[in-house]
């Protein structure tokens, strides 16, 4: 799902970069996220083709650990400033799928990072044609591949042993399996 996400950013932004930026300490998570070293590897697993997609396109794609080595808590705020620092006058887009975007208002900072970037929103297939969320304000949005399920939600089906081989790729399933990630039970 954040693989097709990431494609069809790079396909109808025309972006120069493409970040992706695994979650360091989430602020927002009630339990903790798999190891930081667990969810790297993973990343650069899962995101391998969407770089050769992204070359294709004139686009680097980059696996960005900035939020993996703070010792705090993570927010996009904080890793917008970082971006805007390090490429002063670039366009900025915050990426995200629509169950974040119906939370964007519980954001750190959010009407800073809506000034500051453009924010897209890609929507689940199958979910109502007209939400609203104020705080969002106007919003790009992306055309994507059908997923019907969160990341949040993949993890949960792998921790009771569903089949998730149609949802990710199949290297980041096997590193799971061999590394007893999610409690997965075979």
């Amino acid at each position: 799902m954040h693989v097709e996400l990431a494609k069809s950013a790079l396909e109808q932004l025309r972006l120069d970069v493409l970040h992706i930026v695994p979650t360091g300490q989430a602020w927002h998570k009630a339990s903790l996220l798999s190891d930081a070293s667990h969810r790297l590897h993973m990343a650069r697993l899962a995101f391998s083709p969407v770089q050769s997609v992204g070359r294709s396109l004139g686009c680097s794609v980059l696996i960005d650990e900035r939020e993996l080595k703070r010792p705090e808590p993570s927010y996009t705020i904080q890793t917008l400033q970082e971006l805007m620092a390090q490429y002063p006058g670039a366009e900025f887009f915050v990426v995200m799928g629509e169950d974040q975007a119906q939370k964007f208002q519980t954001w750190k900072n959010h009407d800073e990072i809506r000034q500051l970037a453009r924010l897209v929103v890609a929507k689940r297939p199958g979910a109502a044609h007209q939400w609203h969320n104020e705080d969002l304000g106007q919003f790009i949005a992306l055309r994507c591949g059908p997923f019907e399920l969160s990341a949040t939600q993949v993890r949960e089906a792998i921790g009771q042993g569903q089949d998730v081989s149609s949802l990710i790729p199949d290297s980041v399933l096997s590193y799971i399996q061999q590394q007893g990630l999610y409690h997965f039970t075979s």
